[in-house]
C-alpha cells in the first residue's frame, strides 16, 4: 500500500525505499480519484434502481367508477393496495367512497363527499372508519 508523503515523495510499504516523482504521485492520485468517482457513480446506480424498485408498488391505480349521472365513485380497497400515505386532497373530487363490505354490521359501507358543505363535506382521513 502506497503512503503520500507530506514532502515530493511517496514511499512504499513493501520496504522498498524509491522516491517517486510529485509528477507520477499528482497521477497516482488521480487515478485514486478516478476510482472513487467510478464507485460514486455504480452506488448512484444502484441507489436509483433500489428506489424505483420501492416506488413500483406504488405505481398502483385507484379503481374509480363513473356513474350514469357522472358521480365518480373510489374503491378504497384499490387505493389501500398500493397506499404509503394518505394525501387529504386526492379523492377530494370522488363523490362517493366506496369502502367495501363492513365485517361488523355485513353490510357495505359508501360515504358521500358533497364539497359544497366546505371542508365538513369531506372524508379527510378515512383510514380511522
Amino acid at each position: 500500500m502506497n503512503q503520500i508523503a507530506i514532502d515530493d515523495t511517496v514511499t512504499d510499504n513493501d520496504d522498498k525505499d524509491e522516491a517517486v516523482p510529485l509528477a507520477e504521485q499528482l497521477m497516482k492520485r488521480g487515478e485514486f480519484l478516478r476510482q472513487l468517482r467510478e464507485m460514486e457513480l455504480a452506488d448512484q446506480a444502484e441507489r436509483e434502481q433500489t428506489h424505483e424498485e420501492m416506488e413500483q408498488p406504488s405505481q398502483g391505480k385507484d379503481v374509480i367508477h363513473v356513474l350514469s349521472n357522472g358521480k365518480k365513485v373510489l374503491c378504497y380497497e384499490s387505493f389501500l393496495k398500493h397506499q404509503r400515505y394518505y394525501d387529504d386532497l386526492k379523492h377530494v373530487d370522488c363523490h362517493f367512497i366506496d369502502f367495501g363490505i363492513i365485517s361488523c354490521g355485513g353490510g357495505r359501507l359508501v360515504m358521500e363527499q358533497d364539497k359544497c358543505l366546505g371542508k365538513g363535506g369531506l372524508c379527510w382521513d378515512a383510514a380511522f372508519i
